[in-house]
């Protein structure tokens, strides 16, 4: 567990090997324990519970029931959900046995800063120059998913200094620091998918540590603040400036009833996504799978505002957002999965943000950033797509709640 996040952006199979071995010594520890069942916990932590496994599992049913209705089995499209199937029995072990909270704690004062780290040292020692010269990325990470994952990296560093205790100088340099390198990797490598949400999820980890003791007027001084320095980061910065620019024109830009040129980021994803919800009326109990859209691609609905270029774009590379992709792969089944996955964990995480117990309370705030920062950057890219990423989340959202729920489980006691 400590382990798992450190070569996340740097080793290709990593985060899978950990994840499945992680997976069998879950199920070796269920089973020698089988017979030591732990009295009925209260209602609402048995739903929780219940609540957990299903956001996990809807992704693979999903994939099922979309499958089932199109009378077809394909069997690599189980391949990412599986890995978050695989991650409810992590998410069980942790919550029925006696597993040490400390370990969980080290993971995120520790390992996330550590991977910063690591992937800073290797992007710039072994640069990787396919994804094109002026875009910071390693062999197997794309610079979307590279700089998106940076910047969620910063946001759980940055939440956790001072998260449990008071931390030593050297530890809060230590994450601090690395907050500073996941925002220059994510500046690096040309993304600018995640950033739009960094500083209002931030302001959100400040209001959510510090809004009983701080009070309103404090809240408000940290708003102003964090404003002022987006300013000047704007006015100060070439690359800032130009980027939020050029969204903004792109958006003025955009036509609505005409084609619109593939020169435009932005205008491209808008058309994406009327795209993806024009595919999923056509089909919204069964969807199309990965391509099965492809007879519609110059249907008049679409063509009167896309280009070619654009409509085979969705057809190759995907719609570019986690919620269209899977509405369009498995219809409402995917719908409802991919919703399942952010919005069940995030309503957890935030009954546990006003516990009295620091490291319940520590673990919903990272958990509540971290899910936030997927979800932003899910608008703008596929996110599980990519089987290390699928199994990123799940097997981070399984540690945190987890370690939630077993702070108030009766443990079973390991033989």
């Amino acid at each position: 567990i400590i382990s798992f996040p450190i070569f996340f952006l740097t080793l290709r199979g990593w985060v899978n090997t950990i994840l499945l071995a992680t997976a069998v010594i879950s199920f070796y520890l269920i089973y020698q324990n089988k017979s030591d069942v732990p009295q009925k916990n209260p209602t609402s932590k048995t739903n929780s519970v219940l609540w957990i496994i299903a956001a996990l599992s809807m992704p693979f049913i999903a994939i099922g029931l979309g499958q089932f209705f199109r009378t077809e089995l394909i069997l690599r499209d189980y391949d990412g959900p599986f890995r978050m199937l695989l991650s409810t029995v992590i998410f069980l072990t942790l919550y029925k046995t006696i597993y040490p909270i400390s370990v969980s704690k080290a993971l995120f004062e520790y390992s996330i800063p550590t991977c910063l780290y690591v992937t800073l040292v290797v992007s710039l020692a072994h640069p990787y120059n396919d994804w094109g010269p002026s875009r910071l990325a390693t062999y197997f990470v794309d610079p979307l998913t590279f700089g998106s994952m940076c910047l969620a990296l910063a946001t759980m560093s940055l939440a956790s200094i001072d998260l449990f205790k008071r931390d030593s100088i050297f530890l809060r340099l230590y994450k601090l620091i690395a907050v500073f390198a996941g925002v220059y990797l994510s500046l690096r490598s040309g993304s600018r998918t995640g950033w739009f949400g960094f500083p209002v999820i931030v302001f959100l980890i400040f209001c959510m540590r510090f809004y009983s003791s701080w009070g309103v007027k404090k809240i408000i001084f940290v708003f102003i603040s964090i404003l002022v320095c987006l300013l000047m980061l704007y006015e100060l910065s070439p690359l800032i400036h130009d980027r939020v620019h050029a969204v903004m024109i792109e958006l003025a830009d955009y036509q609505w009833q005409q084609e619109n040129p593939d020169s435009s980021s932005t205008g491209v994803r808008i058309s994406l996504l009327r795209m993806a919800w024009f595919y999923f009326l056509q089909s919204p109990l069964s969807g199309w799978g990965d391509s099965g859209f492809v007879h519609l691609l110059h249907a008049p609905e679409i063509t009167s505002y896309t280009t070619q270029n654009a409509r085979l774009f969705a057809s190759t590379a995907g719609f570019h957002n986690e919620i269209a992709a899977n509405m369009v792969r498995s219809g409402i089944w995917g719908l409802i999965a991919v919703l399942g996955v952010f919005l069940i964990p995030l309503a957890i995480f935030g009954r546990y943000v006003k516990s009295k117990q620091v490291e319940q309370r520590g673990f919903a705030i990272i958990g509540i950033g971290y899910v936030l920062s997927t979800l932003v950057n899910g608008m703008t890219t596929e996110v599980f797509n990519l089987k290390y990423c699928a199994s990123f989340y799940a097997f981070l959202i399984a540690i945190l709640l987890g370690s939630i729920l077993r702070l108030n489980a009766q443990p079973i006691v390991l033989k």
